[in-house]
């Protein structure tokens, strides 16, 4: 049954999500930032990165206006793997991130795709380049780029790339030789792809999987190279980060712009929480 009906609210901030300020968290998110760039022929909006809990007014953060997330592979694949086992191992990434509760992410796979970067096809594709066959590459292991629209801050469009120049393995993670594990660099990535940045170091000693590349080369390099393969698996300070976008939470203002927006995006078990403010819209209530 929907209903509907025209409110205008007047929301008080609450003390309960505020509570957590103050505790350490070391994840950031994306938010929009002023100008934009080129990379791969496209022009994609800026983003920055903001640790929530450290800002009197978080947000408002970019974010996808539907749990259910489809996603496709390029088929060529890499050619350091034969057969399609870098397949799996991305496929295991994305399980990793949508295993995690209570946030309701779904990804589904959809069929492998000749498509590679395309700021405005709807289709999120992963696939492999070469800094000669795409120069914007540069030197980067892997790139995430999130087509968003900057009225609503919602994702439109997300592409990775990962660099075949390097080489690339399904059990194997060795910096200094420049040997790079799928899965690893995969679900770093995908949680750039969920609207999550770099995370700062963490107070409490843990490797992030979304820490930042240099820091995680100083601190965490034991941690992420094989064999103990440490990145992944989501650390809590991960978890946080999609369960604040996502979570048994979702906050209109800081994430979502609009009451609608957030209904429209919410699964069972699942709470609007409405940011001070006053809001005068039509409202269908599922």
């Amino acid at each position: 049954m929907f209903r509907t009906r025209d409110y205008l609210i007047l929301a008080t901030l609450g003390l309960v999500i505020l509570a957590l300020s103050g505790s350490g968290f070391a994840f950031r998110l994306l938010k929009e930032e002023s100008g934009t760039y080129e990379f791969g022929g496209y022009t994609y909006n800026h983003t920055q990165g903001e640790i929530p809990y450290s800002s009197e007014n978080p947000g408002p953060y970019i974010h996808w206006p539907s749990p259910n997330i489809t996603y496709r592979i390029n088929s060529r694949g890499t050619t350091d793997i034969a057969g399609e086992g870098e397949f799996d191992a991305i496929e295991a990434a994305f399980h990793e991130w949508e295993n995690v509760s209570p946030a309701t992410i779904n990804f589904t796979r959809g069929s492998n795709t000749t498509h590679t970067l395309n700021a405005s096809d709807g289709q999120n594709v992963l696939f492999w380049s070469t800094s000669e066959d795409l120069p914007d590459l540069q030197s980067s292991k892997g790139i995430t780029l999130i087509t968003y629209n900057n009225t609503t801050d919602e994702i439109t469009d997300v592409d990775i790339v990962l660099n075949d120049d390097y080489t690339w393995s399904l059990n194997t993670f060795d910096i200094d030789s420049d040997i790079y594990d799928v899965q690893s660099l995969a679900t770093h990535e995908i949680g750039h792809l969920l609207g999550i940045d770099h995370s700062e170091k963490t107070t409490d000693g843990s490797c992030p999987t979304m820490l930042r590349g240099k820091a995680g080369e100083e601190y965490c390099q034991e941690e992420f190279e094989s064999p103990s393969l440490g990145m992944r698996s989501l650390a809590q300070d991960d978890k946080n980060a999609i369960n604040y976008l996502y979570g048994d939470t979702l906050r209109v203002k800081e994430v979502f712009q609009s009451i609608q927006s957030a209904i429209n995006f919410a699964q069972a078990g699942q709470t609007v929480y409405v940011g001070s403010g006053t809001y005068n819209e039509q409202v269908t209530m599922k």
